[in-house]
């Protein structure tokens, strides 16, 4: 089964919630999508307040990406409504 937007909004909010986020390398690996599709979908996300990048530090190379505040909202909330959908498939 393809994974459809959200859950992939979802898995690159899931990554960037590390203490250390994540580089687009470590995103592209996670979600397996093309580099496109995910430029666009960073872009959405940080334009909707759910992640937020870093300059690299003086020692690394590479921008970071972490969940904002929003970011942690929004997974909590796909969570339940993820497990609600899932509950109610089971049991029928």
């Amino acid at each position: 089964m393809q994974a459809g937007k959200l859950d992939i909004v979802a898995a690159i909010l899931q990554s960037c919630s590390s203490p250390a986020g994540s580089s687009k390398k470590e995103l592209r690996s996670k979600t397996n999508i093309g580099i496109k599709q995910l430029n666009e979908l960073l872009k959405m996300m940080e334009a909707k307040n759910l992640i937020s990048k870093s300059a690299p530090d003086s020692g690394r190379d590479r921008i970071t990406l972490k969940i904002t505040e929003r970011g942690i909202k929004f997974l909590v909330m796909y969570d339940a409504v993820k497990m609600k959908y899932l509950t109610a498939s089971s049991s029928t």
